[in-house]
């Protein structure tokens, strides 16, 4: 089987940030596990800043991020962001085309569906070393 992209997630940081904080972090898993994860900042004066990471997620975590992806997800999200983050997930078919999708950047806060899949996502140590949370 191809490696295809299976999962597309950005997170976007909300709250009042200057410079040199994180803007966005976008996950792009793939069908053999692995994953790049990119964190964007905002830039300072005129530099942007962005630093990458590429892994490949252990085969539990893998099936269970997997079998997260299966549920029908609802949308009806909340319009604002308890924990001042907004969320987009995609998902793909092996043939390239959207499966599924939240559309437009929006709170996850309450849904179990979504939350689920944002903490299955590899990578948290390298993002927490770089924007100081998760």
């Amino acid at each position: 089987m191809d490696k295809h992209l299976l999962l597309k997630a950005v997170k976007a940081d909300s709250d009042m940030a200057g410079p040199s904080e994180w803007k966005t972090i976008l996950w792009s898993v793939f069908s053999d596990g692995s994953y790049t994860i990119r964190v964007s900042f905002i830039p300072e004066q005129t530099q942007s800043r962005s630093v990458e990471k590429n892994g490949t997620m252990k085969k539990d975590r893998f099936a269970r991020l997997c079998a997260a992806l299966v549920p029908e997800w609802k949308i009806n999200l909340y319009s604002c962001a308890c924990d001042g983050a907004a969320w987009q997930f995609e998902q793909y078919s092996p043939e390239g085309t959207d499966v599924k999708s939240t559309g437009e950047l929006r709170a996850i806060f309450g849904n179990e569906v979504l939350e689920r899949i944002a903490a299955l996502l590899p990578g948290k140590s390298f993002v927490r070393d770089q924007t100081g949370r998760f």
